[in-house]
C-alpha cells in the first residue's frame, strides 16, 4: 500500500501545480458563454491557447461574452469591440476553433470594429440577389460585339475614298478567336473626264477572322473582300452626244487590320484601327477612249468609332 502511494503522490502534485498555474477559463468575471454555442467551454479554451498560451491573463472583468445568433453565428464582445462570426456548415471543434482565431486577433489589435448594436439572430444566411440583367447579346464566349466606325482611306491607283463608315459584328470561334463581318458605305471624290462628271459609292463587304490580345485592347485580322462600287457619269449641258450613264465594277482581295479598343462607360468602348487591302479584278469607265474612273489595287484606310461590348 505505501508503495503504491508513493508512486502515485509525484503525478498528483505535478497536476495539482498546472491547475494552480493555469487561470481558470470558466471565471464568469471574464467569459460569458451564453446557451447554444456548439462547443463547450473547455474546447474553446484549448483552441485559444494554441494561440495564445497566457489566455485570459490581463483581462478586465467581463471582457468576453459569446452569445449564439441562431445556428450559423456567434456574437463575440472582446473588451468593449464587437464581432459577429459566421459559422454556417461548423460544429464542435472547428466550430470553437472559428470562434477562437477571430477572439484572439481582436485581443491583439487586429481587425477591429466599433461597437455596434447586437445584431437579431439570423435562421439563415441573407440570400444574394441577382445581378441586373444587361441590354448586351451575349453567347458562350465573350459575346457578339456590334461595331460603328467612320472611315478614311487612300488608294495606291485611281482615285482616293474620302470618308465613309462601315458597321460590323464579331463573335467568338474559340478562346481568343473570333469572326468578323462587316459592310461599309463609302463615298469617293468627284471628277472630270472629257465634259464627263464622275461620282463614285462603295459598298466594301467583308467576312474574316481575327486574334484578341485582351491585355491589351488590341484585335489582329485578316478578311475577304468584295467591293461593289457605283459609278455614275453625267455628262456637261455642251455635250449634247454624250447621255448619263452608270455601272457598277467589282474588284476583290483580301485585307489584313488591326484595331485597339479601351473602355468608356459601361458596355462601350472606344475603337480606332487601320488596315490595308490588296484588290483584284480591275475595271475601269472609258469615256472616249480614256480611262476616267479604275478599280484600285491596294488602298489603306483609318477608322475611329464605338463597340458595344460586355465589360470584363
Amino acid at each position: 500500500m505505501g508503495g503504491r502511494f508513493r508512486r502515485v503522490l509525484p503525478g498528483c502534485v505535478i497536476a495539482l501545480l498546472l491547475a494552480a498555474a493555469a487561470p481558470a477559463f470558466s471565471d464568469p468575471s471574464v467569459v460569458d458563454c451564453g446557451p447554444d454555442l456548439g462547443f463547450d467551454p473547455a474546447t474553446l479554451e484549448a483552441a485559444i491557447r494554441t494561440r495564445r498560451p497566457s489566455w485570459p491573463q490581463g483581462l478586465p472583468e467581463g471582457a468576453v461574452k459569446l452569445r449564439a445568433l441562431g445556428p450559423d453565428a456567434i456574437s463575440i464582445d472582446v473588451a468593449g469591440r464587437h464581432r459577429v462570426v459566421a459559422t454556417a456548415g461548423l460544429s464542435g471543434e472547428a466550430r470553437a476553433r472559428r470562434v477562437a482565431l477571430t477572439m484572439v486577433d481582436v485581443l491583439d489589435g487586429m481587425s477591429l470594429a466599433p461597437l455596434a448594436p447586437e445584431p437579431p439572430a439570423m435562421t439563415a444566411p441573407p440570400r444574394a440577389e441577382p445581378p441586373p440583367a444587361r441590354a448586351v447579346i451575349l453567347t458562350k464566349e465573350g459575346g457578339v460585339e456590334p461595331t460603328l466606325l467612320g472611315v478614311f482611306g487612300a488608294a495606291s491607283a485611281g482615285p482616293s475614298l474620302l470618308a465613309g463608315a462601315a458597321v460590323g459584328l464579331s463573335g467568338p470561334i474559340h478562346q481568343d478567336l473570333r469572326w468578323v463581318l462587316e459592310a461599309g458605305l463609302w463615298l469617293g471624290p468627284s471628277g472630270r473626264a472629257r465634259g464627263v462628271q464622275v461620282n463614285l459609292l462603295d459598298v466594301p463587304l467583308r467576312a474574316g477572322a481575327l486574334w484578341r490580345f485582351a491585355a491589351w485592347g488590341v484585335d489582329l485580322g485578316l478578311d475577304a473582300v468584295v467591293v461593289p462600287r457605283s459609278v455614275s457619269a453625267t455628262p456637261d449641258l455642251t455635250r449634247g452626244d454624250l447621255a448619263a450613264t452608270g455601272r457598277i465594277l467589282i474588284s476583290a482581295g483580301v485585307g489584313a487590320r488591326m484595331s485597339w479598343a479601351a473602355d468608356l462607360a459601361g458596355p462601350l468602348a472606344l475603337v480606332l484601327a487601320a488596315g490595308v487591302d490588296a484588290l483584284f479584278g480591275t475595271s475601269a469607265l472609258v469615256v472616249e477612249g480614256t480611262s476616267a474612273i479604275e478599280t484600285e489595287r491596294v488602298r489603306v484606310f483609318l477608322a475611329a468609332g464605338l463597340r458595344l461590348r460586355e465589360s470584363s
